[in-house]
């Protein structure tokens, strides 16, 4: 299960799908397939799903057509379901002496890190090219959660966040690249590289908000790297108030 955007992904079995993946609101008619793997009343048998960005997630499953045990890298879409076969060929990727919790695929910039097993090299470490990636990166220091689409080339991508104060006023900056994070009260981390460049995205009020970001369609912006992160504070208790986000990388792409 994972949950990203308001909505959760989940595994489920039904009669006419068999166990596949399904998303839901939290509601009732919110409630749908999302990706069958199997058609038909096959079961493709998805177990561990990640996040990977705000466009895809990954999972691991048995499919079929002479392919063992893969990792599979979706959007929901039959046109954007590739299989990651890092063991080319009929033999399994996926080694099952690795333990669910060492399976999860984890972003790092534009790539995907998933560990695999390969018939000649044995268990290593595999990586794949996500494009444009949206990834939250360290913890907030206080109850600010910032997170984004994926700022794909052409497109108008958004970040959000939201602070659990009453009179939130969010001053949130961009940096063209982070430093070793520092700490920041006792849950938070400082990324901004303040000896950089460092520029102003916006100011907002209230409890959330979003900013829309026009991405340049330009090959020089491929695969350039940039960092969020939101201070919100409360102007009637500024001493006690200071929250400074989580921080958000961003990898530009296709």
């Amino acid at each position: 299960m994972v949950a990203r955007h308001g909505l959760v992904y989940f595994t489920a079995e039904t009669p006419k799908t068999g166990l596949e993946i399904f998303v839901s609101d939290g509601t009732a008619q919110g409630t749908r397939l999302f990706l069958e793997t199997i058609a038909g009343t096959g079961s493709g048998v998805p177990w561990d799903l990640s996040a990977v960005g705000s466009r895809s997630s990954t999972i691991d499953r048995l499919p079929r057509g002479g392919l063992g045990v893969e990792s599979v890298r979706t959007d929901g879409t039959a046109k954007g379901t590739v299989v990651l076969d890092a063991n080319v060929g009929p033999g399994q990727s996926l080694s099952y002496i690795l333990s669910a919790a060492n399976r999860f695929h984890t972003a790092l910039g534009e790539q995907v890190l998933f560990p695999g097993t390969h018939a000649t090299l044995g268990t290593e470490l595999f990586v794949v090219d996500n494009g444009a990636t949206s990834e939250p990166i360290g913890s907030s220091s206080g109850r600010c959660w910032l997170h984004g689409s994926d700022p794909v080339m052409g497109s108008q991508a958004s970040i959000r966040c939201g602070a659990d104060l009453a009179n939130a006023v969010h001053v949130t900056l961009v940096a063209r690249q982070a430093l070793p994070p520092s700490p920041f009260g006792k849950t938070g981390w400082l990324h901004l590289d303040f000896q950089a460049y460092v520029g102003l995205i916006g100011v907002a009020t209230g409890p959330t908000y979003t900013h829309t970001i026009p991405v340049p369609n330009s090959p020089t912006m491929n695969k350039v790297k940039v960092l969020f992160q939101t201070f919100s504070i409360d102007p009637q208790q500024l001493q006690m108030s200071l929250i400074l986000s989580n921080g958000l990388h961003w990898t530009f792409g296709n």
